[in-house]
């Protein structure tokens, strides 16, 4: 990385005394990099490299096609290592103890609306939860684990980060019979109690409702789909709804390599650009693409701007979850009932601890096809 120069330090220093003084506020979106140039006078590169340091330092989170956002520990540097506690003053739990939540993060699009579900529902019956974001670091998984069971957490729920092999961690806890529920993704071949939207399913209605529209060339787009069951469950979906209506799978149109969250804050993030916009180049037979993560759609947008390509009239693009907050783009998605599945999460993981065992080890919820502007009629060919 150059150098940082007094005008990047101007951008920086702006952004994070607002963050210190919490007048930025974590979740909350910040001035986009044209902004910032034009309110500091300093140019949008300069401002582009700031906000890449922030992100460096953890301090704000950048999504492609949404913008920059605080990061939901920024204000937290007195608790370690991203770690909080919602329902009980710091250092005391509920009447009925200490829950724990483990996540990679939280965001508008997923994530937000389960952990605030499952803080009421806790609090609703008596117990204080501890929560902490992995960043989708496996290494951080492992240590969230071992510091919740040692500040006493009686139970766990936890989102797994996206990872070839399963934590040891994990394994452990289910091993000692410890009360553990997975939220949102389950383990293939390993009976841990788990609650999620039913991804088969959903991706199946995603790319039936394209069929529908006359599409042939179907697009699917998602992190390496052997990662968990969950990504395995959509890209099962998605072939089902094609051999159901006799289209014959093309693996050619199958980008499934791609790290997830888009690669924000990683290394890869210019990688992921380059890759998705050479798929799409190379693919021009492509009418609609399935993605398994918003954040890719929002990629995928942002490339067909660039390649001259609108959407819908020459591109659909569907996708998991779609923020209502997004002013751009309202995606065909498949909307989560993440409410209902941080609520039931902690029903299920409290019978665990009181010894019952639960009606299902599983629970897939339906999710819901929203229909937005970015599918449309196949275009003639």
């Amino acid at each position: 990385m150059k150098p940082e120069t007094p005008l990047q330090r101007r951008v920086y220093d702006f952004i994070r005394e607002r963050i210190s003084s919490r007048e930025l506020l974590p979740g909350q979106q910040l001035p986009t990099e044209q902004e910032l140039s034009e309110h500091l006078q300093v140019s949008r590169i300069t401002a582009h490299r700031a906000l890449q340091r922030l992100a460096k330092e953890g301090l704000i989170q950048r999504f492609p096609g949404k913008g920059s956002f605080v990061a939901e520990t920024a204000a937290t540097e007195a608790v370690p290592s991203n770690v909080c506690t919602a329902g009980a003053a710091p250092g005391q739990s509920g009447p009925g103890g200490l829950l724990g939540f483990i996540c990679p993060a939280v965001s508008d699009d997923f994530g937000l609306g389960i952990l605030t579900s499952a803080i009421a529902r806790a609090e609703e019956r008596g117990w204080s939860m501890l929560v902490s974001f992995t960043h989708q670091s496996q290494a951080a998984e492992e240590v969230a684990i071992r510091r919740a069971v040692q500040a006493g957490a009686r139970g766990l729920l936890v989102n797994p980060v996206y990872a070839e092999y399963y934590s040891d961690e994990l394994l452990s806890l289910h091993l000692r019979q410890f009360p553990l529920v997975l939220v949102d993704k389950h383990l293939d071949k390993i009976p841990i109690p788990y609650v999620s939207t039913d991804n088969r399913a959903a991706a199946y209605d995603l790319t039936k409702h394209l069929i529908e529209l006359g599409h042939r060339k179907i697009g699917f787009i998602s992190p390496g789909v052997t990662a968990t069951a969950t990504l395995e469950d959509r890209f099962v979906g998605y072939l089902a709804a094609l051999e159901d209506h006799r289209i014959p799978y093309d693996h050619t149109l199958n980008l499934s390599s791609l790290p997830t969250g888009g690669g924000i804050n990683c290394p890869q993030e210019p990688d992921v650009y380059q890759i998705i916009r050479r798929y799409l180049q190379e693919h021009p037979e492509l009418t609609a693409v399935l993605t398994t993560e918003y954040v890719f759609a929002g990629i995928v947008c942002e490339l067909c701007r660039e390649l001259h390509k609108r959407i819908p009239e020459d591109l659909s693009v569907v996708c998991f979850d779609s923020p209502q907050s997004n002013p751009f783009m309202k995606f065909t998605h498949i909307e989560q009932q993440q409410a209902e599945i941080g609520r039931e999460a902690v029903d299920m993981l409290l019978d665990l601890i009181q010894g019952e065992e639960p009606e299902s080890p599983s629970l897939p919820l339906p999710g819901r096809l929203v229909v937005g502007r970015s599918s449309g009629s196949a275009p003639a060919q």
